[in-house]
């Protein structure tokens, strides 16, 4: 099981974005760009089905616990794209039948040893996201500070895990669509 490890920034203006992410930008290294949509399901559980451009696979994810949890359980799994249709007619047979789709241009870093992603989202808008990864437990309170800690450097201010679910529900009531209605790769 792995544990993430994140905390948010939302950026208003443009300009303080940017601002950011050249300082990331000049003192990190870069992972990666991409540009994903990820296809979320909030009934009967969390699910996301994220489908980055130039891969043959999807990446499945399943969440546990909330946004109020600085550290949050996961799974993670794979299903080549080829695959997509007979892995959506199953999952709708657990229930998953509807959906958000959220497109995101990222950008990824390494800074300080932790992952910085600066991401233009569809209903969210400019979010920076600051993360580490662990599988062992007992590492949490020390990446808990670490990430505090490289978002005080950045001058980020967190936003707040209830703000975060609000703009998440809010767009799922804007966006949420039956599977057949979305555009997945098939």
């Amino acid at each position: 099981m792995t544990y993430e490890i994140e905390k948010r920034a939302l950026f208003k203006k443009k300009a303080d974005f940017d601002k950011c992410h050249k300082y990331v930008k000049t003192h990190g290294k870069l992972v990666g760009k991409y540009v994903f949509k990820s296809f979320l399901f909030k009934e009967p559980e969390y699910l996301r089905i994220r489908i980055t451009k130039g891969k043959r696979f999807a990446e499945i994810t399943k969440k546990y616990g909330t946004y109020k949890y600085a550290a949050r359980k996961e799974e993670n799994s794979k299903v080549e794209l080829s695959k997509i249709k007979k892995y959506l007619n199953e999952i709708r047979k657990e229930c998953f039948e509807r959906c958000v789709c959220f497109k995101t241009i990222s950008q990824a870093y390494e800074l300080e040893g932790l992952r910085v992603d600066f991401n233009n989202i569809t209903y969210l808008g400019m979010i920076v996201e600051v993360e580490a990864l662990t599988e062992n437990k007992k590492k949490i309170p020390a990446l808990k500070r670490k990430v505090s800690a490289l978002m005080k450097k950045l001058k980020l201010h967190e936003l707040k895990p209830e703000y975060y679910q609000k703009m998440m529900n809010n767009a799922q009531v804007k966006g949420t669509k039956p599977i057949s209605r979305q555009n997945f790769p098939i």
